[in-house]
């Protein structure tokens, strides 16, 4: 079907969710990228923020998933926001090695 969307293997989409005012969250940020591109949160965080400068004070809170490893860069460029890992995400990684453990 024409409406159906092909990425080569050699890309990832990545989507950026922000909660607004009522508390839902909303798509706000789209980047498509060759996957392992280096400090590519980094980069989507800062694209984001020079697109809504406004928001650089506002963020108090980032989720990322497990395999984001720029977790301490995102402090310049968002300050007042604390990081936190996808609890799904951790907590599956944990099964993985408790199975491998046994």
């Amino acid at each position: 079907r024409s409406s159906d969307l092909i990425i080569d293997d050699e890309f990832e989409l990545y989507s950026v969710l922000c909660q607004d005012a009522n508390g839902r969250g909303r798509e706000c940020a789209y980047c498509l990228a060759r996957k392992w591109t280096p400090d590519l949160f980094l980069f989507i965080i800062a694209s984001l923020v020079q697109s809504a400068p406004s928001i650089k004070l506002k963020v108090k809170c980032i989720t990322v998933g497990v395999c984001i490893r720029e977790v301490t860069s995102v402090q310049a460029v968002l300050p007042c926001s604390r990081v936190q890992m996808c609890r799904d995400q951790v907590l599956e990684m944990l099964l993985i090695k408790d199975r491998k453990s046994t």
